[in-house]
């Protein structure tokens, strides 16, 4: 227990994850797959959920203290006793755009708080980009595109992290899990049955 297993050489495809930067990578992506054993009393559905979706996970209370990156407006802290879903992306990630409508439907009023910060380095194109989705609340901003690198060093991803980055956050303000990459509604529904949530329902 307590035992930290490296498994490297996970490619993550351009298809499902930018570069912290405006420009398409050359080739592909590179992400090291670090996993902590989780500890027994840790929940059946959770364990395998973050086997499949976490690129690093850690056990409950064994995970760094979120901190949140610097951005404007500034983004809202965790909540005591609330999961929390964090996503870094950018208008000109693709894949960040086509999960950013998933996301907020599955999560915005939620028992979990979802907190999107934008990587670009033009507001200008996030507001444009808010407008046009139809987001009431103003998106914070990172104050500079390095913090994706000091973010994902401080949540144990190997390198500089990609775009889109998820960190989730449990109810004592610890990281749980990290992914870069894009992911789907079904993942998402599948993290809050694991936490013993349910999705808010949806007249379609």
């Amino acid at each position: 227990m307590g035992r930290l297993f490296v498994v490297a050489g996970a490619v993550v495809a351009l298809t499902t994850a930018c570069e912290p930067r405006g420009e398409a990578p050359a080739h592909e992506a590179t992400v090291e797959r670090a996993v902590m054993v989780a500890p027994a009393q840790e929940t059946a559905s959770l364990g395998p959920l973050f086997d499949r979706l976490c690129d690093v996970q850690y056990p409950s209370g064994g995970g760094p203290v979120f901190a949140s990156p610097t951005a404007a407006p500034a983004p809202p802290a965790p909540i005591a006793g609330r999961w929390m879903w964090f996503n870094v992306w950018a208008t000109w990630c693709a894949p960040c755009v086509r999960e950013f409508s998933a996301l907020r439907a599955e999560l915005v009023g939620s028992a979990a708080d979802l907190v999107m910060v934008s990587a670009d380095s033009d507001v200008a194109s996030v507001e444009s980009f808010r407008v046009e989705r139809g987001v009431a609340e103003p998106m914070p901003v990172l104050a500079s595109v390095g913090d994706v690198a000091t973010l994902a060093h401080a949540v144990g991803l190997a390198g500089d992290g990609a775009l889109p980055m998820h960190v989730l956050v449990d109810g004592e303000g610890h990281v749980r899990c990290v992914r870069t990459g894009e992911v789907t509604s079904t993942d998402v529904r599948d993290f809050m049955a694991a936490i013993g949530a349910a999705a808010p329902r949806r007249i379609r």
